[in-house]
């Protein structure tokens, strides 16, 4: 996200996929969450983010919050850039047993705004 924010900051347009989904967490409730499946046993346990989120819709709700200039955001698809390596368009966990086990992510602007000091 720092990078997205000096690029906005800087008054520079930012290109963001429509089609890549993630479901993003902050770092504070992932360590709770590493926290949380180190106490109960042995088991892959997916750590993500309450809500599945494209990347145009973080950068949006990123300027959002810290009031960066929206028209900057190009939507554009990963299907219409040749990458490096193949990503799959939907990157987002499932994180059922997680949250079965009490685990309790922010959303995505909730945990922007707790950060938002920091930025």
């Amino acid at each position: 996200m720092q990078p997205w924010i000096k690029t906005l900051r800087a008054g520079q347009s930012l290109n963001l996929f429509t089609d890549e989904i993630r479901n993003p967490v902050s770092g504070m409730d992932a360590a709770q969450g590493i926290f949380l499946a180190l106490a109960n046993g042995k088991r892959i346990i997916h750590l993500g983010g309450i809500e599945r989120l494209s990347r145009y819709q973080l950068g949006y709700v990123l300027a959002e919050v810290l009031q960066l200039p929206i028209d900057q955001l190009n939507p554009c698809r990963q299907a219409d850039v040749q990458m490096a390596a193949p990503r799959p368009p939907d990157a987002s966990l499932n994180s059922e047993l997680a949250y079965s086990l009490g685990y309790q992510p922010k959303g995505f602007k909730d945990a922007i705004l707790a950060l938002q000091a920091e930025l």
